[in-house]
């Protein structure tokens, strides 16, 4: 069994049914939930497509079950393509599946299915998880396990976002060289929005150097090179 996890809310911003909303409101990417248009707070769900599962749904910070315990066929089947989708241990794989920030929380087994009972049990109740009863050290693997997998959850969406920006930046300079605008899309428009203050800094970095270069080598250094 392999327990997935999305904790990056700004694996939202792929998502075309939440683009009004996060237009409406950018600073609601970095959040785990919204009020809806009835004025009800909602959790923020991130649907991954699959051929052979169909779609899977995830909730942010709520850890989803693929697969049971190690051994059968069929079972192996299902931990690919866990792995496919969480990018294997690290994350760095399968940059195809980059924008759902899916992490692997790499626990073994028996903390796994003790994980998912707990949460079953909170289903079941309406109450939040709670995992106080359970060992210290499957909580000690809990924990660390949740803490690693919000960097890999955010390294993989943000890596999504830089690969998007960069293609709209390129596409935007083949428009301007000849002399035509480029209306980006919404989700140009929100990876440009979540990058813009790091987009501030890299250009008023580049304006220095290019401020720097451009000035006479007296100017810019002590003396002159010998020979």
């Amino acid at each position: 069994m392999r327990l997935l996890v999305v904790t990056c809310p700004i694996a939202q911003i792929f998502h075309e049914d939440y683009h009004e909303r996060l237009i409406e409101n950018p600073d609601q990417i970095w959040k785990d939930e919204f009020v809806n248009r009835l004025g009800k707070k909602e959790e923020v769900k991130i649907v991954v497509p699959t051929n052979s599962m169909g779609s899977i749904t995830f909730t942010l910070g709520r850890p989803f079950p693929i697969g049971g315990k190690k051994g059968s066929d069929k079972s192996l089947d299902i931990l690919s393509i866990a792995s496919y989708l969480s990018g294997g241990e690290d994350g760095g794989q399968n940059n195809e599946t980059d924008c759902y920030g899916i992490a692997d929380m790499g626990l073994d087994d028996d903390a796994a299915s003790a994980m998912v009972e707990a949460l079953m049990v909170a289903g079941m109740s309406g109450q939040k998880a709670s995992f106080s009863a359970l060992g210290a050290d499957i909580q000690r693997q809990m924990k660390e396990a949740m803490i690693k997998a919000r960097e890999i959850s955010e390294k993989r969406v943000m890596r999504q976002v830089w690969d998007i920006h960069r293609n709209f930046e390129d596409q935007r300079r083949r428009c301007e060289s000849v002399n035509q605008s480029y209306a980006p899309s919404s989700v140009e428009w929100l990876c440009r929005y979540v990058l813009k203050s790091q987009i501030a800094e890299r250009d008023k970095k580049r304006e220095i150097f290019k401020k720097t270069f451009d000035e006479p080598l007296t100017t810019s250094f002590e003396g002159v090179p010998n020979g």
